[in-house]
């Protein structure tokens, strides 16, 4: 029988923030992942279009 349960609870606090921390780290990435992409592809339509010195016609629209 375990009379003082202050280091469990230390514990469970820590478990809690571990995996606090592990989920926040994985979702950036995916969120950072995304952001690279689609920069990526911009800057991939972006410089097709300063090439050929053309842009799409949707681009001029309001």
């Amino acid at each position: 029988m375990v009379k003082n349960k202050k280091g469990q609870t230390t514990t469970e606090y820590i478990l809690i923030l571990f995996f606090a921390v592990v989920t926040s780290v994985t979702m950036a990435k995916v969120i950072l992942r995304s952001i690279d992409q689609s920069i990526l592809y911009f800057g991939g339509q972006l410089e097709r279009n300063l090439k050929s010195g053309r842009s799409p016609v949707y681009v001029w629209k309001n």
